[in-house]
């Protein structure tokens, strides 16, 4: 899972699909080792912690945690050995304070996922 992704999102009102980077790093501290991940968007940089890693079968699910924004959420995030996919699913979002989470929000600008592959 750690190392450099991308995906191509389509967007209605663009005439060619944007390029979305993934950078996942893992720590180097020994005491609590965690990954961490920097999603590039053009004009913004999203910093998230990987946060509750569960594995099912060839999948690793696990969430997209921004701590800095001023209201902490998460989105889903799942890692498939077998197709050698990362997904961020940006129609769900939890609430990192309240513990709630929303289904079928429509995602953002009306991306529902980012759909990404190693490069």
């Amino acid at each position: 899972m750690v190392g450099n992704w991308r995906a191509h999102a389509k967007l209605s009102f663009l005439k060619d699909p944007l390029q979305v980077d993934m950078i996942i790093k893992a720590t180097d501290n020994a005491k609590c080792p965690a990954l961490t991940a920097l999603l590039k968007v053009p004009g913004q940089e999203i910093h998230y912690d990987i946060r509750g890693v569960k594995a099912e079968g060839s999948k690793l699910k696990f969430r997209f945690q921004n701590n800095k924004d001023k209201a902490p959420y998460w989105h889903p995030g799942v890692f498939d050995s077998k197709s050698k996919s990362l997904t961020e699913h940006l129609d769900t979002v939890g609430n990192v304070a309240s513990g709630k989470v929303q289904t079928g929000t429509g995602g953002v600008l009306g991306m529902k996922e980012f759909k990404f592959h190693k490069v």
